[in-house]
């Protein structure tokens, strides 16, 4: 979402950034944010990407110990959103390591979510390109979800633009409540679902 590897590095006491594109590596460091040397080509690679190697700045963390169960959270959650890319976790202080594949995609992640609670009904999954147009441009927008109710009292909605958990929601999240709202009002007036019961179902509902 456009900082990205500027605010590791700003964060960072030290960082080295080794980049292999069109057929050479290259490699750059930093210590707290300031370059420390020039990009340095280091010969000709058929290797493609880019490892960072950092360590959060002890001036700016009290701790500054990794969280591999964080990690691992952070790193289903990518596995899923993201089809076909695979992530390997490591940890090299004492060698565990677990791989995320993801298979499935959003629907297996809502299924995850939903394992330890009854399911009601199928899982509905919606997976489409949406065209449209703003300031004369054309574009398309990407939406996938996938919706499982279950005999929970507590609802769990997790939102992501371009891979970012939108923790607090957005426009994009009020629109789906607000359809699915009117979408099962509707459903529920013509089969008269609602009979003995004042009014229209609201969202929370």
């Amino acid at each position: 979402h456009g900082v990205g590897v500027s605010v590791v590095n700003a964060l960072s006491d030290r960082l080295i950034l080794d980049i292999w594109r069109e057929g050479k590596a290259h490699t750059v460091r930093f210590e707290r944010g300031d370059p420390i040397t020039e990009v340095q080509l280091v010969g000709p690679s058929d290797r493609r990407g880019t490892r960072v190697h950092f360590h959060p700045d002890p001036l700016i963390f009290a701790t500054t110990e990794i969280d591999f169960e964080i990690l691992a959270n952070r790193f289903r959650e990518l596995s899923y959103l993201n089809s076909n890319v695979k992530l390997t976790l490591r940890d090299l202080r004492n060698g565990k390591e677990r791989i995320f594949d993801g298979e499935g995609g959003v629907p297996s992640f809502v299924k995850l979510l939903a394992q330890n609670k009854e399911p009601i009904g199928d899982l509905i999954e919606f997976n489409e390109d949406i065209a449209f147009e703003l300031d004369g441009n054309a574009s398309v927008l990407g939406v996938q979800i996938a919706l499982q109710w279950t005999d929970a009292y507590q609802e769990t909605i997790l939102c992501y633009t371009n891979n970012i958990a939108n923790r607090d929601g957005g426009t994009h999240l009020t629109g789906f409540r607000t359809a699915l709202t009117k979408v099962v009002n509707a459903y529920a007036g013509e089969s008269g679902a609602l009979k003995g019961h004042k009014g229209t179902l609201a969202g929370e509902e």
